[in-house]
């Protein structure tokens, strides 16, 4: 028994009543007609225009010229705007606005009758009627072979354009096409074309792509970007997200060449995108000292992040200008940098229990410790044989802690291979040679058209991003990093600093070698000389002269407007405050500071020397969060930097006080 042949794939059923060959003749036709049409409008035209302006050689002489501007103008606009279609069409196009214009000029003058004339038009206008008719029975509706167009043009040169186009599309200025590869053809067979596609394009070897379908393994989607979209520089238009908000929401650093914008979720999505650590790569002057200015001023303006900077190649100075104030601590020195790795990996069992006690198994918004941006710039010296940092880059994803490591090179020698596993997120910016950046971008990217060796340091901010939450498409398309003046940034971080985390304190024990014990000493030691030499907060003439007088064997005595006994004394041990019983009571507690102190400013090392960690049951980092919740709340206000911080009382409850 016979069966019938199911219709190819793609193919459109007639219709249920018969008549699909007549209704594809209808179409057929409807198509053809156009060009006759506007050969005839152009004829009825000619004869009119003559009408009306040959009666006087003024009005005649304006209206070949107005023709003639309008012929030409069209002609330009028609080849500027076809650039990205195939020659043959820009030809057909640029012919047939310049053989309308002569005839509604040439008619203009003479008029429609002179039988040399409308003879020699009408066969011109026939045969370019022809062609339009041609070109259009041929072209198909993208299922025929080739497919047409520029496509078609390089099929003879390139094996891959053999086969058949299935779509073709125009995206702002890239011409992408999805192509069935011819049969026994693979994927990696055809990114191999890659190179002379981009050649006969006329295209720079990163303007030409190739992304396989990830659902059919015969077919491909090739991008071609005749122009640069990049080239021009990129200022930065400054944080999107409002000061204060939380490092969970996007970061901006720069866009792609379809002005889509490149932004990252630092600390991924909880349950469906994890953290990864970040890998710059790019070779000196090719633009990372620059997205990490960007990266850390957008950064600083979250509130519930804290940023630390290590930089023992001697480049501190020229990067972290602008962005000091930002940064929580800063390590220049390689064995103060080795120490700082061996205590960051002390702190680990810390966060990740407070981490549990929240019932959080990986960071997010609202969690009981800040989020930690680690920058290692530089840092092959550091982490090339350092075994703490294979483990940080193991352990440190979980626990809220990000390393951002900027190399030169991506090579086994550079950064440890245990290590890069964890290193999901690469931004790959210009490199010396093809083998620097093999360790950081994968191959699949590279197959599909990323060479940053074309760019060397000579496009400064140019990147590929491949990162967890970025399409498979996106990771092979360029884009270049956000620049940002250091005026600009040194103002948005100032700007931002009521809304910044205050930090958590310091002098955590450092384990380690004897050595690695000294140089933290010796550290230490500097920090301890340079409060020492630093401005000193002096309290009020009236207190201190009171703070002298006093007997300290005897009980404190109460000061004007405070229970001293009720409120700095002993704390009730049982049952600890809650959260907000602990709020309500520091508002109390600085409402009695306040008329005690006559509203003078203050430190929080003087809060804590009346007694006010003992009164809440807390500690000293919980403090200084709380009082910067009261600076942006606007109860406070930030008078002065200085390693405690100086407070003072909003100027509204100041008056209110006198």
């Amino acid at each position: 028994m016979s069966r019938r042949r199911p219709a190819p794939a793609g193919s459109k059923p007639a219709p249920a009543g018969g008549g699909g060959g007549r209704v594809h003749i209808e179409h057929r036709a409807w198509q053809l007609t156009p060009p006759w049409i506007v050969l005839g409008l152009l004829a009825v035209a000619g004869a009119t225009l003559h009408a009306i302006l040959a009666n006087e050689v003024i009005r005649l002489a304006w209206g070949v010229f107005a023709l003639t501007v309008a012929t030409v103008t069209l002609v330009m606009v028609a080849v500027t705007v076809g650039r990205a279609r195939a020659v043959v069409t820009r030809t057909y196009a640029a012919v047939t606005i310049a053989a309308a214009g002569l005839w509604l000029v040439t008619a203009t003058i003479t008029g429609v009758g002179v039988a040399e004339l409308d003879l020699t038009a009408g066969l011109i206008g026939i045969v370019i009627c022809l062609c339009w008719n041609v070109r259009g029975l041929l072209g198909g509706q993208g299922e025929d072979h080739h497919g047409g167009g520029q496509w078609s043009d390089m099929a003879d040169e390139i094996r891959t354009l053999r086969g058949t186009i299935r779509a073709r599309r125009i995206q702002g200025a890239t011409m992408k096409a999805t192509v069935q590869l011819p049969p026994g053809m693979t994927a990696q067979d055809a990114q191999a074309d890659l190179p002379r596609i981009a050649a006969l394009a006329g295209v720079p070897a990163t303007g030409a792509r190739m992304t396989p379908d990830p659902d059919d393994a015969s077919r491909v989607e090739i991008s071609v970007t005749p122009e640069d979209m990049l080239k021009n520089t990129i200022p930065w238009p400054g944080p999107r997200a409002l000061a204060g908000a939380s490092i969970a929401e996007p970061i901006e650093l720069g866009q792609y060449e379809d002005a889509l914008e490149l932004a990252l979720r630092l600390p991924g999505i909880p349950g469906r995108q994890a953290m990864s650590h970040i890998l710059l790569i790019g070779m000196t002057g090719s633009g990372k000292s620059e997205l990490l200015q960007v990266l850390v001023a957008a950064a600083a303006c979250r509130g519930d992040v804290e940023i630390d900077y290590l930089d023992v190649a001697g480049k501190a100075a020229q990067t972290v200008g602008p962005i000091r104030a930002a940064i929580r601590e800063l390590v220049t020195e390689k064995p103060a940098g080795a120490a700082y790795l061996q205590r960051l990996l002390g702190e680990v069992p810390g966060r990740a229990g407070a981490l549990a006690s929240a019932g959080m198994r990986e960071w997010q918004a609202g969690a009981p410790v800040p989020y930690r941006i680690v920058v290692i710039d530089e840092g092959a010296s550091l982490v090339s044989d350092s075994d703490v940092f294979v483990e940080l880059a193991r352990t440190l994803r979980s626990v809220g802690v990000q390393l951002v490591l900027a190399l030169q090179r991506a090579t086994f020698d550079q950064v440890p291979t245990s290590a890069r596993a964890n290193f999901g997120t690469v931004l790959c910016f210009g490199v010396r040679a093809a083998g620097d950046a093999k360790g950081a971008l994968s191959p699949e990217v590279r197959d599909s058209g990323a060479t940053p060796e074309a760019w060397r340091n000579r496009k400064p901010g140019y990147l590929y991003c491949e990162a967890p939450g970025i399409d498979d498409d996106r990771c092979a398309m360029p884009a270049r990093a956000y620049l940002a003046s250091a005026a600009d940034v040194q103002r948005i971080i100032g700007e931002a600093t009521p809304y910044r985390y205050p930090g958590a304190d310091t002098g955590v024990a450092i384990p380690g070698p004897a050595e690695t014990r000294a140089a933290a000493g010796r550290v230490l030691a500097e920090a301890v000389e340079a409060e020492a030499t630093a401005p000193r907060y002096t309290p009020p003439g009236d207190l201190a002269a009171a703070v002298a007088q006093e007997n300290s064997d005897e009980p404190l005595a109460a000061g004007p407007g405070m229970d001293l006994d009720a409120r700095l004394g002993p704390p009730p041990r049982t049952p600890p405050l809650t959260a907000s019983q602990a709020e309500q009571a520091l508002d109390e507690f600085l409402a009695a500071y306040r008329d005690a102190t006559g509203g003078a400013q203050f430190q929080r090392r003087d809060l804590i020397g009346a007694g006010v960690l003992d009164v809440l049951g807390r500690r000293k980092s919980w403090l200084s969060g709380a009082l910067g919740q009261r600076v942006a709340a606007g109860v406070l206000v930030y008078v002065a930097e200085r390693c405690d911080g100086i407070y003072g009382w909003a100027p509204a409850l100041s008056e209110a006080r006198r």
